[in-house]
């Protein structure tokens, strides 16, 4: 696997905005060349959230963080809540403000842990991620939907047909709703538009995704860039 190691740092204020831009832009770019491709980025942030740390505060930095996680879904936060990187030795508390993002094809074969060693005269922990390393050849190819093919009549039928209207008023919660709306839209997929076996190993397909929809989202990061 490519893959793209990023340490950040900033010791001006707002200057880790302008760094989080530049990470998405890069991050779209590997992502769009190649479902594959993974990136890290790893850094003091000097982040307080209570997302990743119960601090009870969040700072400037955090915040930032708190959007760029929000805005981005091709980086994924490695540590878990309360993981000590940073010590206090007024007190002996801990605090969360050493990070690493990795995308989800990354994320979601690893392991973290710190290196508590004094001989390093520092009041910040080392840690180490160690990754799974991934049989390439094994992964079977996923089909995917030809939307060239769908017959959307029979589509617009089956979706009829499951009084998606109903199930969405029963549910109370917005993520629920999400959830059985595209449950639904998978099983109607399912049943009317046929696959093929091109797609790219460990490519999630998904019916509603097309040229338009790609073009659209690239139009949407390139406005965000000039705001």
């Amino acid at each position: 696997m490519d893959t793209l190691l990023m340490e950040l740092f900033t010791s001006l204020k707002g200057g880790l905005n302008c760094i989080l831009k530049t990470t998405k832009r890069v991050l779209n770019r590997r992502i769009n060349n190649s479902c594959n491709l993974g990136g890290i980025n790893i850094g003091d942030f000097n982040a307080h959230s209570d997302v990743w740390c119960s601090c009870g505060t969040n700072n400037e930095a955090g915040n930032s963080l708190q959007r760029f996680m929000l805005d981005t879904p091709e980086s994924c936060l490695l540590p878990p809540k309360d993981f000590p990187t940073r010590i206090n030795y007024s007190n002996g508390s801990y605090t969360t403000i050493d990070l690493a993002f990795a995308s989800p094809s990354l994320g979601n074969s690893h392991t973290i842990y710190t290196v508590n060693e004094p001989t390093l005269f520092s009041d910040h922990n080392s840690f180490v991620i160690q990754w799974k390393q991934q049989d390439q050849d094994s992964e079977p190819s996923s089909p995917r939907f030809s939307i060239q093919k769908a017959n959307w009549s029979e589509f617009d039928e089956a979706l009829k047909s499951m009084e998606i209207d109903k199930m969405l008023m029963l549910a109370e919660e917005v993520d629920q709703k999400i959830e059985i709306f595209q449950g639904k839209l998978l099983e109607a997929a399912e049943k009317t538009i046929p696959k093929n076996k091109h797609n790219l190993k460990g490519q999630k397909s998904t019916p509603w995704w097309n040229e338009d929809c790609e073009e659209a989202k690239k139009r949407n990061e390139e406005e965000k860039t000039r705001v």
